[in-house]
């Protein structure tokens, strides 16, 4: 049995910071939440990165998180569900996470 996980975390104020609806190609990344994702993927846990914005704004995003390194393994706009889900609602950074549930074998 697999100790993987699914992870949802959310955008903007989790891995960027938080724009206006014109101005989100220009979000500034959370270098540290990025890095923390990336050790999660590669250690197998499925990464599904949900925001509040349009599907008008799917290819933009896609595009900023390709640009910035982040390893996701999909994208969606709505709230999926999942065995965790990093947003400003409850976990409050994927740091957070990390240091709750241990779910990092470091």
């Amino acid at each position: 049995m697999s100790n993987t996980k699914t992870i949802i975390i959310d955008i903007d104020g989790v891995i960027c910071s938080e724009e206006k609806t014109h101005e989100r190609m220009f979000a500034k990344p959370n270098k540290q939440a990025i890095s923390h994702i990336k050790e999660l993927y590669l250690e197998g846990h499925t990464i599904i990165l949900h925001t509040a914005r349009s599907w008008a704004e799917f290819k933009m995003t896609n595009e900023w998180l390709v640009e910035n390194e982040v390893l996701f393994d999909s994208l969606v706009c709505g709230k999926p569900c999942g065995d965790y889900v990093v947003d400003d609602r409850s976990f409050k950074s994927v740091e957070e996470l990390i240091e709750q549930t241990k779910i990092l074998s470091v």
